[in-house]
């Protein structure tokens, strides 16, 4: 047939804010859309209840709770298509990098986010490293941190003082990061500056990569750091 199929996107900004989120994809529901595109775990979680069952929903996420073939015990009520792999696997690729010096993997500190995204996180560093007989060397649990600087920074010394306060003085020889973007560029710098290259450091998952080298630099890190940035890619 010579009938052509016209459609039109439309892209509204959440400013990475759940409640915004919702106030679009409510003001897009009116519209009568075909289908969504999400991006952020707490985003997608605040949407996907105010979209039409069977909704083609395209997600920008790594979190678990949207791996319907991990939990089978859970309804699908959502024709959502994963456009990333999990963050498990993310971390695991992570994981299999560090266990190239048995040193470092066996000694890897890890700072999270307390929050769905950080929790996915450590849940995949602790059984990527179970599998190989290992575990964190300790675990440090970061507040959702404001992008003020002054907290910002707070929360990065608390984490360090944690480090060397749980390992006695002695350093790590990793640490796993998975943080705000400012708190991770935050972290690295200072540690960096603390520890030299003698720690791995390892940022997963940044919400923007180009910005985490940016923040990087306005943070003044310096050009020796051992640094490890994982990221994946959407379709």
């Amino acid at each position: 047939t010579n009938s052509k199929l016209q459609y039109s996107i439309h892209a509204l900004n959440d400013e990475y804010s759940p409640s915004l989120a919702v106030q679009n994809v409510r003001l897009l529901v009116n519209e009568s859309v075909f289908s969504f595109w999400t991006v952020g775990t707490d985003q997608s979680a605040a949407s996907l209840p105010w979209m039409e069952p069977g909704t083609p929903v395209f997600l920008v996420t790594g979190a678990s709770q949207f791996r319907w073939h991990t939990n089978l015990s859970r309804p699908r009520k959502y024709r959502t298509i994963n456009t990333r792999p999990s963050y498990v696997d993310e971390v695991a690729v992570v994981i299999d990098e560090l266990a190239n010096d048995w040193s470092v993997l066996s000694r890897a500190a890890v700072i999270y986010q307390d929050n769905s995204f950080g929790r996915d996180i450590l849940a995949g560093i602790r059984t990527n490293l179970a599998r190989r007989l290992t575990a964190p060397l300790i675990e440090i649990k970061l507040n959702e941190t404001s992008l003020e600087l002054g907290q910002v920074e707070a929360e990065t010394s608390l984490a360090i003082s944690a480090i060397l306060q749980a390992t006695d003085g002695s350093l790590p020889r990793a640490v796993i990061i998975s943080a705000t973007t400012s708190v991770t560029a935050c972290f690295i710098a200072k540690a960096s500056k603390l520890w030299g290259h003698n720690v791995t450091l390892t940022a997963v998952s940044p919400m923007v990569p180009s910005f985490l080298v940016s923040e990087l630099h306005s943070f003044g890190t310096p050009n020796d750091t051992t640094l490890i940035i994982s990221q994946t890619f959407s379709i």
